[in-house]
């Protein structure tokens, strides 16, 4: 296999210390994976990531990070706690793409690997938690305006009882009045109809007897 150029070694230690501030154990898996397949000729300091008690471990990770990624408020707390491992593991990674090269190099690449990797570690757990705040904002509006509305409803309810009691309350002064004012033509009218159903009835009991007979 033909080894990297000057150039080639630049982009491989910017790429790993940019992709270390995002997935760090995902690049270690990854290269290590590489250089141990023997798909590409990786730089000599770091081969021992082609370990295979080191893929082990770096797979191990990958599936433990995938699955804090997940988990609400556990992945900021996540991300917080790698801010301290993601970048000086970008740093040593970039450097160890020159490894064989002198100190000045390595030095050069370390603080590039360093730099990128803190950009993209911060980059994103800033839009993860901007992503949780404007998620718990929608849930503190929706319980706000829940809240309103039952509030409203019950304010609505209770008007229209008062309401109603109210007209219940002037209909029986009313009724009250009226008897007040003519005992005696309420009471006819309501005799009325009583007598009315006894002459009906007397009538058509005359009229069977007569219709039999």
């Amino acid at each position: 296999m033909e080894h990297l150029d000057t150039t080639q070694l630049i982009a491989l230690a910017a790429a790993l210390g940019w992709a270390s501030g995002i997935r760090l154990y995902a690049v270690l898996f990854v290269v290590g994976a590489v250089g141990f397949a023997g798909w590409f000729e990786i730089p000599e300091h770091l081969r021992v990531l082609s370990h295979p008690l080191v893929l082990c471990a770096s797979g191990f990770m990958v599936a433990a990070e995938f699955f804090a990624d997940k988990i609400p408020g556990f992945d900021s707390v996540w991300d917080v706690v790698h801010t301290l491992i993601r970048i000086p593991a970008g740093a040593v990674l970039a450097a160890s793409v020159f490894g064989d090269s002198p100190p000045a190099w390595m030095l050069a690449s370390a603080i590039l690997g360093g730099t990128l990797a803190a950009g993209s570690h911060f980059t994103k757990a800033g839009a993860r938690l901007a992503r949780a705040d404007v998620e718990l904002g929608g849930v503190v509006r929706r319980g706000f305006v829940g809240r309103h509305a039952a509030v409203s409803g019950a304010r609505a309810s209770g008007r229209a009882l008062r309401r109603a009691g109210a007209v219940d309350r002037r209909i029986a002064m009313a009724a009250a009045e009226v008897v007040a004012l003519h005992p005696g033509d309420v009471g006819a009218n309501l005799a009325r109809p009583s007598r009315q159903r006894t002459e009906r009835f007397g009538d058509a009991k005359i009229s069977r007897c007569l219709t039999a007979f």
